[in-house]
């Protein structure tokens, strides 16, 4: 019997902040080892990297012998015990080398433990990854586990290796050699304006069958953009693959993890539905709304992706943003909702083509009534 990884690093991640003395700031995406000293002190070692490869940031030596981590409620159903956050509770402690997990009955880690877990001798144990790296970042691949600071002569000046050209070009035979070398980081971010990893450059470039291997072979979806520049900063794999509009790999990443489902980048505010819908990528705006993204998410000028559909004159878009629940009546910054727009490109595109107005007065159509309703 065993708690999920999640659930562990539920309390190793709060555990982590027993104490302003020992306190480290912990990133969105970051990884964690329990280990014992020589003289059985409970370590945690904190790593940069989601798969615990890299060198270790820094220990923390939150407890001694016994003491353990501060008691933690537990916050996931355990199997077949009934336990929960307010019944349960989980302690770490080091006993002869070895790091245990005890879970009590109780929520005070008081009474005999209902159950015992070993996790680690030593040497760093398993690997917890933190949640902002979503569920399926701790992947049970062996392939891959490369250091970023492991010396790679693949690396090029724009900071990507093989993996990263293999994914801009689309060959498979390159990127099958490629992941053979373990040398290469499969989750290398480059130093180039847009700051992409691998899965990004798959997306960016439309290659379905590289984007898939990549997967396959255990790259993460969690990690974001990290530039100097606003537009193109907090980027997620799911805003690249919106952007250039593969619907294909959307399905892909999203059903690896829909954790950036709705995650905003620095530019305007936009989510990934806002992105598609602006370009009038009207297939992968349908893949969005089919995982359940926000119709109604905000940018930074309260604009939804329906008044962007609508003032951009994507019918196909706003028909699909529409059926998903997408408000007409909201109010942007400038206090239009998205029947005014489609009021006013009706009325502006009549002189630029019989096309555009049509697609204008369709959209007005499909809007149907605009009255306010009481």
């Amino acid at each position: 019997m065993k708690t999920s990884t999640k659930a562990l690093l539920s309390a190793v991640a709060a555990a982590a902040v027993v104490s302003s003395a020992h306190a480290m700031e912990m990133d969105s995406c970051v990884a964690y080892q329990l280990s014992c000293s020589a003289d059985d002190v409970l370590m945690m070692t904190h790593h940069a990297t989601p798969m615990c490869t890299d060198e270790a940031m820094g220990n923390l030596h939150p407890a001694s012998n016994m003491a353990g981590f501060v008691c933690q409620p537990f916050d996931e159903a355990y199997l077949d015990t009934g336990c929960n956050a307010v019944t349960c509770s989980l302690q770490f402690t080091c006993v002869g080398g070895t790091v245990t997990n005890h879970l009590y009955q109780s929520a005070d880690c008081i009474g005999t433990p209902l159950h015992t877990m070993d996790l680690a001798a030593n040497s760093p144990g398993d690997c917890f990854v933190s949640e902002g790296c979503g569920e399926d970042s701790d992947s049970d691949s062996d392939e891959h586990t490369a250091s970023p600071t492991v010396t790679d002569p693949s690396i090029d000046a724009d900071g990507r290796n093989g993996i990263m050209r293999a994914a801009m070009s689309g060959d498979q035979t390159d990127m099958t050699t490629a992941l053979a070398d373990a040398a290469q980081f499969i989750d290398l971010m480059d130093n180039s304006k847009l700051g992409y990893n691998a899965l990004m450059l798959a997306a960016q470039y439309d290659h379905q069958d590289v984007a898939r291997m990549l997967l396959d072979a255990g790259a993460i979806t969690c990690p974001l953009t990290e530039t100097d520049s606003s537009e193109e900063n907090n980027w997620s794999n799911v805003m690249v693959a919106a952007w250039y509009g593969d619907e294909e790999i959307m399905k892909m990443f999203l059903t690896a993890s829909t954790e950036h489902l709705d995650t905003v980048c620095d530019y305007y505010h936009m989510t990934p539905l806002h992105a598609a819908v602006s370009l009038g990528h009207s297939r992968t705006t349908s893949v969005l709304t089919s995982f359940g993204a926000n119709v109604n998410a905000l940018d930074s000028d309260n604009m939804t992706p329906l008044h962007y559909a609508v003032k951009s004159g994507h019918f196909k878009c706003a028909k699909t943003l529409l059926a998903a629940g997408a408000h007409k009546h909201l109010v942007d910054d400038e206090d239009n909702t998205a029947c005014d727009y489609a009021a006013e490109a009706a009325e502006g595109v009549r002189a630029f083509g019989e096309v555009k107005g049509n697609i204008s007065h369709d959209i007005q159509a499909l809007l149907g009534s605009c009255a306010v309703p009481p």
